[in-house]
């Protein structure tokens, strides 16, 4: 009870309190605000574009959660006994300073790309540890010694003031990007109106837009009953024939409410067929002047705005498939082949449900990651990096002579990819896609798993390699959590959402063609989907993949109930190979899995080792689904014979100091590295997500 007393007594004296109060200010503040604050900024502010949301909907409750840390670190140097006192100080110093050395010179081949699931190597990841494990012994100990040696304390002092000023000054250099609005550019609008005027018009735009505003909304919110499958928020109701933009109860919405005027896609149809539509374009606005029989008492209604850089690919449709040739794509993220050989050592048959399929075993991807593989494979567009990402894309979308050709062959077109990767300025889809709908707004529905993904990607950012992989995030965990206003949900890689909604059903919606990009997370953190296809809180690469497929195999099987499957091209690859290190050259082959059935095919699961690319796969949908053409696309997966030494290439997209381009040509087997030799190395002056 004395010794008690003694260490009470000892820990409020005025004299050892105001010893212990700059230090217990500077380690609690500094850790608070390196955490909760400095390394979700610096993060939010590279991947500006990337996130839906603003700083204002998060930088308040870091600040609380900040200011809360700190004081209870605090608390715990002021008022723990002298010794524990001095570790606990110590214990802090080392996060401090190792996390930003970790940052700065220690987090190689781990990226915040979009995907934290790379493979690590364990040389690096040893010397990693042992570098933290040193510098804590070296760091603990002389905090420990600090009342017997009154230079430490003056070095310690310095040393954490130092470090809060650097991670200030390099936070600060952010703020343009970190206060900015998303994707900073000159609004491109178009005004709806209405008047006496009749002319005849392009009325791709025009009809695209129409049905965003009118009948596709009907469709749009892909609703049974009162039910939104997809991004929903928590109270969404959709009552009758009409939708009452984003009603929630518990959840904030930011931007403009939508309110969608919903009427009967028939009465729609009826107005339109007596419409006659004008456009009118220059460099910045598109006006859509639609006109219906006027009378002397006719009045103009007042403009409408349709802000079409704010055009998004919802996920309206992705169940239905029309009665005409179904060409469908489902892309399995960073599906290398080295999951398809671990999964097929495990389970021989697994994959011979593929009727009338063929395995390529010597497939290489254009790209080595999602950007620009996604879109390159969607348009048939190179990406030579001269561009900006978002006039790339405009570029790609509109130039597109297979995009193109699927709409001269009354093909409707509807792309289920994310948003940032694979398209930033909707404006190029409106009028191509037919799942697009214009977003006013948008909603945060959960802001607790916000602000947590955002502090797992700080945890990441700072720890050092050997937990990095027990830290489930990436980009795509932010899906679900911040949903757009529009006429529906927006489409996020999300698979157990996906999934779901497939496993529902197919269904016809129609005649004519249809050309379907299913875009899976598949291979790629997060691993939140189980074999079943069922949302779980963590899963395996493996299980993810086994889901992903379980839910491509019923899609087949409805394609088959419903009489389509012999007319459909089918086919199931990767966007890119698995991730090993971003920030070093590839020392090892490269190969994507792929499976193709063409129109017309069935039969056992055949093989081929013909040295194919993905330059094949839009020749390989032309020629399988007939599609009349004047432009020559090239040979087909089928049409290059298994023993032709093909010339292949492959950009290795090479990030960390500088971002460069290193392209790799491919003459012969790609599963021999002897084969892979460096053709160009373009060093990039920025990102190359810019």
């Amino acid at each position: 009870m004395e010794k008690i007393k003694k260490t009470i007594k000892e820990i409020f004296n005025k004299a050892e309190m105001k010893k212990r109060l700059p230090f217990a200010l500077l380690a609690g503040f500094t850790s608070s605000l390196m955490f909760f604050m400095f390394g979700v900024l610096e993060i939010f502010a590279v991947s500006r574009d990337e996130f839906l949301f603003s700083v204002t909907d998060f930088i308040g409750y870091l600040l609380l959660l900040a200011l809360g840390a700190a004081l209870i670190i605090a608390a715990l140097i002021m008022f723990l006994p002298k010794t524990v006192s001095l570790c606990v100080f110590g214990i802090v110093v080392w996060f401090i300073f190792m996390g930003y050395i970790q940052t700065l010179f220690l987090n190689v081949g781990a990226s915040l790309d979009g995907d934290t699931g790379q493979t690590q190597s364990i040389a690096l990841v040893i010397i990693d540890a042992v570098i933290w494990a040193v510098t804590g012994i070296f760091i603990v100990a002389g905090a420990m010694m600090m009342e017997k040696k009154a230079i430490l304390k003056k070095i310690y002092l310095i040393g954490v003031i130092a470090l809060l000023v650097m991670q200030t000054a390099g936070c600060a250099s952010h703020i343009g990007d970190i206060t900015r609005d998303k994707d900073d550019t000159p609004t491109e609008s178009v005004t709806e109106t209405q008047t006496a005027d009749t002319t005849t018009a392009d009325t791709t735009t025009t009809d695209a837009l129409t049905d965003i505003q009118s009948s596709e909304a009907v469709t749009g919110a892909e609703t049974t009953g009162a039910e939104t499958t997809g991004a929903e928020t928590t109270g969404a109701e959709t009552t009758g024939a009409e939708t009452t933009g984003a009603e929630t109860t518990g959840a904030e919405t930011t931007g403009v409410e939508t309110t969608d005027a919903v009427t009967d896609a028939q009465t729609t149809e009826a107005v339109t067929d007596k419409q006659t539509e004008e456009v009118t374009t220059d460099a910045k606005t598109e006006e859509v002047t639609t006109a219906a029989p006027a009378t002397e008492t006719d009045k103009p209604d007042e403009p409408k705005v349709i802000d079409a850089k704010n055009a998004y690919l919802t996920t309206r449709g992705l169940n239905k498939v029309t009665s005409g040739k179904n060409i469908i794509i489902f892309i399995i993220d960073r599906f290398d082949v080295s999951y398809y050989n671990d999964l097929l050592k495990k389970e021989p048959d697994f994959f011979n449900k593929l009727d009338g399929f063929t395995y390529f075993s010597d497939n290489i991807s254009l790209f080595s990651r999602t950007w620009p593989a996604v879109p390159t494979m969607i348009t048939g567009v190179d990406n030579d990096f001269s561009l900006t990402a978002n006039d790339y894309f405009t570029k790609a979308f509109t130039e597109s002579p297979f995009l193109n050709d699927l709409k001269a062959n009354d093909y409707k077109i509807k792309i289920y990819t994310q948003k940032y990767y694979c398209y930033r300025d909707g404006t190029p889809l409106v009028g191509l896609a037919d799942n697009i709908s214009v977003a006013t707004g948008y909603t945060i529905s959960d802001r607790s798993a916000l602000v947590g993904n955002l502090l797992a990607l700080s945890a990441y950012r700072y720890s050092p390699n050997a937990l990095k992989d027990s830290i489930n995030i990436s980009s795509a965990s932010f899906s679900g959590i911040v949903e757009l206003n529009g006429a529906a949900p927006l489409y996020e890689l999300d698979d157990p959402d996906t999934c779901a909604q497939i496993l529902k059903g197919l269904s016809v919606e129609g005649g004519g063609n249809s050309y379907t990009f299913i875009h899976f997370n598949g291979c790629h953190a997060p691993f939140n989907m189980d074999a079943n296809a069922r949302r779980v809180e963590e899963a395996s690469s493996e299980e993810q993949l086994r889901g992903c497929f379980k839910t491509i195999y019923f899609y087949l099987d409805e394609l088959k109930r419903l009489g389509l499957y012999d007319d459909a091209t089918v086919v199931i690859t990767g966007d890119h190979p698995r991730a090993r290190d971003d920030k070093k050259v590839p020392e090892q082959p490269r190969l994507t899995a792929l499976f193709v059935k063409p129109s017309d095919t069935r039969g056992g699961l055949d093989h081929s080792s013909a040295q194919v690319s993905q330059e094949n796969l839009i020749p390989t949908l032309v020629k399988s689904a007939g599609i009349k053409t004047s432009h020559d696309y090239g040979r087909s997966y089928f049409e290059i014979p298994e023993n032709e030494n093909n010339v292949r290439y492959h950009k290795f997209e090479m990030s960390g100091d500088r971002y460069e381009i290193v392209k790799f040509k491919v003459v012969g087997k790609g599963d021999d590295f002897d084969n892979w030799k460096i053709e160009s190395r373009q060093e990039l002056s920025d990102s190359f997500y810019k």
